[in-house]
């Protein structure tokens, strides 16, 4: 599972769309403070805010990030008549609300066109929770959510909208499985299971912590158990490592 940002490009590209409008001069300081203030009020995403308000065009912002990052703009005719079928666990509403939409699924991953494909979150989210390599590319906001609208139904949304998992989680689970503590702790915890030689690992999540057992020459026995601030970020590491949907819980 990965993330494919084409290029390449003869600099390095802008950490977030707050610096490149910055940088670039697209945006007023004052302008900017003001689209900040909006977003923190509304949740909405920058690249919604400042075309909406007419900060700037749609057209003139995917320009600019094209140019910053070497991705290509997506056009109408480009965006997927049918949701791709990795999507499954993929709720509509977190398409919406990040600004994404499926463009194709090619062999090598799906290619998706992102409003604000600076925001990295969105994309890594969406590789983990589809298990396919996610290919950006620039979307004008409008066209995106013409594309969800017709995929989706303008009110509607898809099936994972009714899975168990809050699709408003599925950022924090990938930010957690990426978390270097959880890395380390599930890490450690294989290579123990190696040199106890222990034929399974079992993990029982509790109220307070992880609970830990390694099957050994058939018996299970208990091991140091993990803090229960750990359970979510050491449960999508493991799910993370063996290929697995992270958006799904049984």
């Amino acid at each position: 599972m990965s993330v494919i940002l084409p290029g390449p490009t003869t600099r390095q590209p802008p950490a977030s769309l707050e610096q490149l409008v910055e940088g670039a001069g697209l945006l007023t300081p004052d302008t900017l403070a003001r689209a900040r203030f909006v977003g923190l009020e509304t949740g909405e995403r920058l690249a919604s805010i400042i075309t909406r308000l007419g900060f700037l065009s749609e057209q003139a912002l995917a320009t600019a990030l094209s140019r910053a990052t070497g991705l290509a703009v997506a056009d109408e005719a480009d965006y997927a008549a049918d949701p791709p079928t990795s999507f499954e666990a993929v709720s509509a509403r977190y398409l919406r609300t990040v600004k994404a939409a499926p463009l194709r699924e090619t062999v090598r991953g799906v290619e998706v066109a992102f409003a604000d494909p600076l925001d990295r979150a969105p994309l890594q989210a969406l590789s983990l929770a589809s298990g396919r390599t996610i290919i950006a590319a620039i979307g004008r906001v409008s066209d995106i959510e013409g594309a969800l609208d017709r995929l989706y139904g303008a009110a509607g949304g898809s099936a994972a909208d009714a899975d168990e998992i809050d699709d408003a989680d599925l950022e924090r689970l990938a930010d957690l499985a990426s978390d270097a503590p959880a890395i380390r702790a599930v890490n450690r915890l294989i290579t123990a299971a190696v040199e106890a030689r222990a034929s399974d690992i079992h993990l029982e999540p509790t109220e307070a912590s992880l609970q830990v057992r390694f099957r050994i020459d058939g018996a299970l026995e208990d091991q140091a158990s993990l803090p229960g601030a750990m359970k979510a970020a050491a449960i999508s590491r493991i799910k993370v490592m063996a290929g697995l949907n992270i958006a799904e819980r049984r």
